[in-house]
């Protein structure tokens, strides 16, 4: 026969509980009764009515002020005769009451309106984040379009787990549906979070504007593990947490070596603009240099990666902290939300659009005549084939030759370089 085990917080006293057990398979005899056992001993049960002979209804009331285990401890002993080997599984629903017709336990009760604190902030952080969009849209690329889903799922999530607790408090009773729902966005979620991390220190729309095939690849298949480890947690066995864990490591480890792979790229490039511009004895006629544009990448990932690097500790430190919290559930679910909605911030920070239009044009001058130098981008960042025509003719005399027009001096001398991507 089945047997379960149901856990019941409560710290107020004259805690009260209705248990209705019924049938999924098999025949139970009419005669049979179901005993529980409790804290405070054993607890009989009484038929729930005559029209479900197999239905049991109990009640209990704790006058103590603690924490109390409830045990499903076997579905009933008698059976008829010919369903002597057959196996009879107990469904069961728990309903809780505290006094003030509240359903949820002491350790409980804040989580409603924390959730409720939690969507306004949420929201609040979306509404700055499409303002900001809307303000600087021409600005705007895949990354950041990227980056706008996930908050969007989060608000989603949040709502969800904010009701779910409104109706428990208000009925006492977990729907399965919405249950359902939590858990599924819960996974995706935590997936998307790293997804996005990973995107971001890959250097997309930044450093270049195409990512490898292969990398997509693992992008894709590390979200779908991450998801389906997380739900595994809720439906199979918190055995999988520790493979959760195991790809979050292997995730930050990616995010972090790809962000300092990044900025060896940026200071490369860096110092190959400095040897041609000294080489060339150039100077610039704009503010703004090619060092200020690879500097501002070069800031942008630099506060990425230490943003990564806390968040990978801090996340490590929670998962630990949590499995000492299970008898203060408020204070657990706060130490998962509040690192979460530190880093989502951080993020909008560093990677807010910004007026970007005065990186679009630098301009430098020669000394030398029958000259001109244009800085373009590397093909292996842009994985376009670039076609460039130089010089500008004087066809001021029309009878020139072919040969002199190509020994004409060039009228102009501009150097152009891409703006950052965001």
């Amino acid at each position: 026969m089945d047997s379960g085990i149901l856990q019941i917080k409560r710290l107020e006293i004259k805690t009260g509980f209705h248990i209705a057990l019924t049938e999924s398979q098999g025949g139970i005899g009419n005669g049979s009764l179901f005993d529980a056992v409790t804290a405070g001993g054993r607890c009989p049960g009484i038929k729930y009515n005559e029209s479900h002979p197999n239905r049991f209804h109990i009640r209990r009331q704790m006058k103590d002020s603690r924490f109390y285990t409830f045990f499903l401890l076997q579905c009933p002993s008698h059976q008829s005769k010919n369903q002597s080997n057959r196996r009879i599984g107990c469904r069961s629903e728990l309903t809780l009451l505290n006094p003030n017709g509240e359903h949820l336990s002491s350790d409980e009760i804040p989580l409603p309106w924390i959730f409720v604190v939690l969507n306004i902030m949420w929201s609040t952080m979306a509404t700055l984040w499409l303002i900001n969009w809307v303000k600087y849209h021409r600005f705007s690329n895949n990354l950041h379009k990227f980056i706008t889903v996930v908050p969007i799922c989060k608000i989603v999530l949040v709502f969800v787990v904010m009701v779910r607790w409104h109706q428990l408090s208000r009925d006492g009773m977990e729907s399965k549906p919405m249950q359902t729902l939590r858990y599924f966005l819960e996974s995706v979620e935590d997936a998307m979070l790293f997804m996005a991390m990973m995107v971001i220190s890959e250097g997309w729309g930044v450093v270049r504007y195409h990512v490898r095939h292969f990398r997509w690849t693992v992008l894709a298949a590390m979200f779908v593990v991450f998801a389906g480890s997380r739900m595994c947690v809720h439906w199979v066995h918190n055995y999988f947490l520790a493979f959760a864990v195991c790809c979050v490591v292997f995730v930050m480890y990616r995010a972090l070596k790809w962000c300092s792979y990044n900025m060896e790229v940026l200071r490369r490039r860096q110092a190959k603009t400095f040897n041609y511009i000294r080489r060339l004895n150039l100077e610039y006629k704009s503010e703004i240099t090619l060092h200020d544009q690879i500097h501002k990448k070069f800031e942008l990932y630099n506060n990425f990666r230490m943003v990564s690097a806390a968040f990978s500790m801090l996340y490590a430190i929670v998962v630990t902290l949590g499995t000492f919290l299970s008898e203060f559930t408020w204070v657990q679910v706060l130490t998962f939300e509040v690192p979460e909605l530190l880093v989502y911030l951080a993020i909008g920070i560093i990677f807010r659009l910004q007026d970007f239009g005065k990186y679009d044009n630098v301009e430098m001058i020669s000394h030398q005549e029958n000259y001109a130098a244009v800085v373009l981008p590397e093909v292996l960042q842009t994985g376009k084939r670039l076609r460039l025509m130089l010089g500008h003719y004087d066809q001021d005399d029309k009878d020139e030759s072919k040969q002199d027009r190509t020994r004409s001096p060039q009228r102009f001398l501009q150097s152009y370089l891409s703006a950052l991507a965001l």
